[in-house]
């Protein structure tokens, strides 16, 4: 019950707003770079072996270095204002490349070939006809793994980093304060949002599928 009232509390208040904005920013800017430089690296690695096993050791040694240990050397070496954007970039860049080099990787490789001996259009016809509608859900999964990894990350680093007006600084307040409910009034809060973002990226897989 106490939880409740502390959940209606900080639902009422208008910095509560500006908050989850300004985390939800940090959490877009971060993924949407993310995406575009793990499709990228995931494309190069897909044309080229020497790239895929070049990158091989750095993206598994992201995926085993504890985040608690990324947050502190980012935090030392970069600071406490951009440190979030790259620490969420650091763990959510590995999981996306992964899933898309993957679904590069699981097309039938003869019939690309087929598709550019009948066609004029050739290399445009195959990005069209196979790689998006083929790939295309794997992108929206990882996109809806990252959003959930990446919120969490997020909201761990500014914690640690007392990032101003973000969702970590206020959990941290609380936590001070020994407020306990609000502390759970938070994590519900982040529990509605990744779900709600959870569902409108599951609704747009089903309707492209």
């Amino acid at each position: 019950s106490n939880t409740m009232k502390a959940l209606g509390e900080i639902l009422t208040k208008s910095d509560t707003y500006n908050i989850l904005f300004s985390t939800i920013l940090r959490l877009l800017s971060s993924i949407t770079i993310c995406f575009i430089l793990a499709l990228t690296l995931a494309v190069f690695s897909n044309i080229n072996e020497r790239v895929k096993y070049f990158l091989k050791p750095l993206i598994s040694l992201l995926k085993t270095l504890p985040v608690a240990t990324i947050i502190i050397m980012l935090l030392v070496m970069i600071g406490r204002s951009i440190a979030p954007y790259f620490i969420v970039g650091l763990v959510v860049l590995p999981l996306i490349y992964e899933i898309v080099l993957n679904a590069l990787e699981a097309i039938d490789k003869d019939i690309i070939d087929e598709v550019k001996m009948v066609s004029s259009g050739k290399d445009f016809t195959v990005l069209k006809r196979i790689y998006l509608p083929l790939t295309t859900p794997y992108l929206l999964t990882s996109l809806i793994q990252a959003f959930g990894l990446g919120l969490k990350v997020l909201v761990m680093a500014e914690f640690i980093a007392e990032t101003k007006n973000s969702i970590g600084e206020g959990i941290r307040f609380y936590k001070n304060e020994a407020l306990t409910e609000y502390v759970f009034a938070w994590t519900i809060i982040l529990v509605l949002f990744i779900l709600l973002i959870d569902l409108f990226l599951h609704y747009i897989k089903k309707k492209i599928l």
